[in-house]
């Protein structure tokens, strides 16, 4: 595993910035249902499960890494009241302003219920397949579309739709780049990013060939991005 991979999650515990604000926003105020499942999850997804927790019963962490896992399991056994306060405290404040966390609710109260309601962390290669039980939402933040060409990315994306239950979704957002630098290849060599690169278009074709309807695609650019922009 390279270092840089993992250095990339560190994101989570700098201070909240306009970006995460808006994939809060825009992204994880939509996931709600019974059974949710992060894929490719990375050690960000405890952060991210911190907007959506209340409007679901179970919590699904799933990822290709197995170091990743692995953090995230540190910190799910360090998530007490404390370690939020020092960590996430802006990032709390926030959601209970925009009301994806009620505003009553104390930090003590949010750190039970939302460890309550994880029930698997685990390693899975989502390429080769998915569990046979389904889900409500499958969640993909910047993770499937980490393949080198068409076929893996239709297969990736039709395990997503057999884990679907009936009237389920996938929510999640993918980054393009809009030219190969040096950076981006070294992303697509860790297999943190991939080949194909899929434009709106593109993405609503594979997503339509697979037997996802009501698609709903939005164009985010940040300029802190650079050469990259958001689909979510």
């Amino acid at each position: 595993m390279n270092s840089k991979y993992c250095e990339l999650n560190e994101y989570i515990f700098e201070p909240l910035n306009p970006a995460r604000k808006v994939k809060f926003k825009k992204l994880f105020s939509k996931v709600n249902g019974a059974d949710v499942l992060d894929l490719g999850c990375g050690y960000a997804g405890l952060y991210w499960a911190l907007s959506y927790f209340e409007r679901v019963k179970n919590i699904y962490f799933y990822d290709y890494y197995a170091f990743n896992i692995d953090i995230l399991n540190l910190i799910i056994q360090k998530l007490t009241p404390e370690y939020i306060q020092e960590n996430f405290a802006d990032t709390v404040a926030f959601l209970k302003k925009i009301k994806l966390i009620d505003p009553t609710k104390s930090i003590l109260k949010i750190a039970e219920e939302l460890l309550s309601k994880i029930k698997h962390v685990k390693i899975h290669d989502f390429l080769c397949d998915l569990p046979n039980c389904t889900f409500d939402v499958v969640i993909s933040s910047e993770a499937i579309e980490c393949v080198e060409d068409e076929d893996e990315f239709n297969k990736v994306l039709k395990n997503i739709f057999n884990a679907l239950k009936p009237m389920g979704k996938l929510i999640g957002n993918i980054l393009n780049y809009n030219k190969l630098t040096e950076f981006t290849q070294s992303l697509i060599t860790q297999k943190m990013d991939g080949k194909l690169n899929p434009n709106e278009v593109e993405l609503r074709m594979y997503l339509e060939k697979q037997g996802y309807t009501n698609i709903c695609i939005e164009v985010i650019r940040f300029r802190s991005l650079g050469n990259r922009s958001k689909y979510i």
